[in-house]
């Protein structure tokens, strides 16, 4: 996907890419990449005062995995758990502390179970 801002004081795009993609095996095991690039200024960024002028690319890459839990109920369950690590220009790192930083999460995601979904699973599912 690409996408890009024009601010009105300027005539140049700072462009921004995403690439995402999901594999289910087994019916309740997920798996899950995504990678990000943008530009932005400093002021967008807002960094604070003493951030160097100019704009900078930002990239990130997170991955992950959800394994669904539960059965046959109005309401889908998994727990997941993912992880992040930023791509910095190096004239970043004194504010960020790196110029790779790193990110990490366990979650646990509800979302309501679509009707065909539930039927899918068979009438005694959790009975």
């Amino acid at each position: 996907m690409f996408g890009a801002n024009q601010h009105a004081y300027s005539g140049h795009l700072e462009p921004s890419y995403l690439a995402e993609s999901s594999l289910q095996l087994g019916g309740i095991h997920n798996l899950f990449a995504r990678a990000e690039y943008v530009r932005k200024d400093a002021e967008e960024l807002a960094l604070g005062p003493t951030v160097p002028e100019g704009e900078f690319n930002v990239m990130a890459l997170t991955g992950g995995y959800l394994v669904e839990v539960g059965g046959a109920s109005a309401v889908r369950a998994g727990i997941g758990a993912r992880g992040s690590v930023n791509l910095l220009p190096a004239s970043l790192s004194p504010i960020y502390g790196s110029a790779t930083p790193t990110g990490f999460a366990v979650y646990v995601r509800l979302a309501p179970q679509t009707v065909s979904a539930r039927h899918d699973r068979g009438p005694h599912v959790g009975h």
